[in-house]
């Protein structure tokens, strides 16, 4: 029976000195074709022994898993080994040839190539650790290395060897990353935020909430599709109150029957402030007026309008670059240097973090190591990642336009029948689900 690798995170249920523990966990299975029956691979637990027990992020055991599974079918598939007792270095070598070629081939991103290196190099010295290995190259595990707190052991990538031939690929540098990916709207953002949230209450109304968390809060997708109707908090009703949302992994309440939770996931469990505009407030308001005409059973803040079912990562997702579209459309027409420099890089949900982080630079004023703090970044170095170049220059010409004390605009130019015209002009499709 054919059988291939896949990686698979889920919960699963253990008892720990008498108690019950509930554990996401990431594990490397065997999936059989034509067939629902899926076995763990022993190779789980190199998963669990180098990188869950550390307590990394479950996006970045995924990550490494996905590289080790990579591996692992390519060796299946062109060295035919039929355990882990078959593997040898030289695998490795051969396939970091072959992922240095793809690279230069520009099928995947040269920055990934070290990560590939040392998940593969943990893997090789776990396999001598378990006596499952045991070759030359593996006997002088480490080296010391002064760094700022002293001396640190650092284990040898046995993949630089010369006399392995490993191509060499530049990795590109942080600023060249960042070149790809646009983060703001631009000097105008707080007016560009209104509109596409007009176009959002009109295309996806049940995420037009969710966007403003993230353009007035820096929530991350995950974070927005874990929020619990509980989950909010506001002193009263008032527009100038303040706002804040409980960011936190509820998965096992929203996502009950899903066995990935790669798109579900918060980064930093954290008390989130968000920046209660009056356009935070009305969605807001209309939000959950709508939910109560709803039938469901979820306690998530966003679910179909439609089914009552929660809205997951990826649907989240579309449904967002569902708005982006339409609203492009729209600028081109209206604003052909918008459109240009929205469309000069890539971005997507993600965006509305970078929106919110240079709105508290520029349009308040706020230091980097404030802003820090608002997002929940663990470092100032990401945070400042998200700052936007463009935005430096325009401030060193023009010291921003203000904004407003109370941050008020008039975004009443355009009225909802307005958006609805605007969307059907542009061939999209209203209250989409």
């Amino acid at each position: 029976m054919k059988w291939k690798f896949i990686v698979v995170q889920k919960n699963v249920h253990h008892i720990y000195k008498g108690e019950l523990i509930d554990d996401f966990r990431t594990f490397i299975v065997m999936e059989f074709y034509d067939s629902e029956i899926i076995i763990p691979h022993p190779i789980t637990e190199f998963i669990h022994q180098k990188y869950e027990k550390k307590g990394l992020e479950p996006n970045t055991i995924k990550s490494y898993a996905e590289d080790l599974k990579k591996f692992l079918e390519y060796c299946k598939k062109n060295k035919n080994e039929n355990g882990l007792k078959d593997l040898c270095i030289d695998d490795g070598v051969d396939y970091m040839k072959y992922v240095n070629e793809r690279v230069r081939l520009k099928e995947i991103k040269p920055n990934n190539i070290r990560r590939i290196e040392l998940v593969l190099v943990d893997f090789f010295y776990w396999l001598k650790e378990i006596n499952i290995l045991d070759q030359e190259e593996l006997q002088e595990q480490s080296k010391w290395v002064y760094g700022e707190t002293g001396y640190i052991e650092v284990r040898k990538n046995f993949f630089h060897n010369i006399r392995y031939g490993i191509p060499f690929n530049k990795r590109e540098s942080n600023s060249r990353v960042k070149d790809r990916i646009l983060h703001d709207f631009g000097n105008k953002r707080y007016k560009n935020c209104i509109e596409f949230l007009n176009f959002a209450r009109i295309i996806a109304p049940e995420i037009a909430l969710g966007i403003a968390f993230q353009f007035f809060g820096g929530l991350r997708k995950g974070e927005v599709v874990n929020l619990l109707k509980s989950s909010v908090s506001r002193a009263s009703e008032s527009s100038t109150d303040i706002f804040y949302v409980n960011v936190a992994n509820n998965y096992n309440q929203i996502f009950k029957n899903k066995t990935n939770y790669t798109h579900e996931q918060v980064k930093v469990e954290r008390k989130q402030f968000i920046l209660n505009v009056p356009i935070v407030n009305e969605l807001y308001v209309e939000h959950m007026k709508k939910l109560q005409n709803i039938k469901t059973d979820s306690p998530a803040l966003f679910v179909s309008y439609r089914s009552g079912k929660p809205i997951c990562g990826q649907s989240y997702l579309k449904k967002f670059n569902l708005i982006k579209e339409m609203f492009l459309n729209y600028v081109m027409i209206n604003n052909k240097s918008l459109y240009e420099y929205l469309t000069s890089r890539e971005w997507s949900s993600h965006f509305g973090r970078g929106v919110y982080t240079n709105l508290l630079i520029y349009d308040l004023n706020w230091g980097a190591s404030e802003v820090r703090l608002a997002r929940g970044d663990k470092s100032l170095e990401a945070t400042m990642s998200y700052i936007e170049e463009a935005n430096i220059v325009t401030r060193a010409k023009n010291i921003m336009e203000e904004l407003g004390a109370n941050m008020v605009i008039n975004h009443d130019s355009l009225t909802n029948m307005d958006y609805i015209r605007i969307v059907e002009l542009l061939g999209g499709k209203l209250n989409g689900k």
